[in-house]
Formats: C-alpha cells, sequence, structure tokens
C-alpha cells in the first residue's frame, strides 16, 4: 500500500526540468518580442519625421513661398503626321525639400 502511494506523488506536477524549460521559453518569447518592438518604434518615429519634413516643404510650394529663380520650360509637340511646333515658356522656378514647382513667369500666385 505504501508503495501505491509513492508511485501516485511521483506522476502529479511538473518536474524541476519542465518548470526551467518552460521560463527558458517564456524569457526567449519576451526577448524575441522586445527584439521586434523597439526597432519598430525606431523606424516609426525616422517615417514620422520624414513626413513632416516633407509636408513642410509642399505647404511652402504650395504657398509660392520665395523668390522663384527665373528658367524656362521647353515645349515640343509632334502630331501623327509630323508636323508640329516648339515653344519656350518663362517660368519661375520654386525648390523646398529637394522637390521643385514652377509657374509661368507673368502670372500671379494660384
Amino acid at each position: 500500500m505504501k508503495r501505491n502511494t509513492l508511485r501516485r506523488r511521483a506522476c502529479a506536477g511538473e518536474t524541476l526540468g519542465e518548470v526551467l524549460a518552460a521560463l527558458l521559453l517564456a524569457a526567449l518569447s519576451a526577448l524575441t518580442l522586445a527584439g521586434t518592438v523597439l526597432p519598430a518604434g525606431r523606424i516609426d518615429l525616422s517615417v514620422r519625421e520624414a513626413d513632416e519634413s516633407f509636408y513642410k516643404s509642399v505647404s511652402a510650394l504650395e504657398r509660392w513661398e520665395g523668390t522663384g529663380t527665373a528658367g524656362s520650360l521647353s515645349v515640343t509637340a509632334v502630331r501623327a503626321d509630323g508636323t508640329g511646333f516648339s515653344a519656350e515658356i518663362p517660368v519661375l522656378v520654386y525648390e523646398e525639400g529637394g522637390m521643385i514647382a514652377y509657374q509661368k513667369a507673368g502670372e500671379g500666385t494660384p
């Protein structure tokens, strides 16, 4: 009878090795999660800064801020029959943050 009781106790519960393996697995899972969340936060911050810069530049161009640099735009149109025309249109060129906008010289701001 005593032997039966010992056998039942040995089968009940988890062993120390199982508990340690579960803790190791949980720790590795937490490290993996932290390893993906932290870089994602850094990427989000850099994208937010790029968006801010982009929208600031676009807004400045839409308001036609600053002085435009005089330039010209070459336009050439050719029809299927070979006839056509070519024209040089004077424009003012505005640059902001690597983007360019232009308007026909002599016209007011839109």
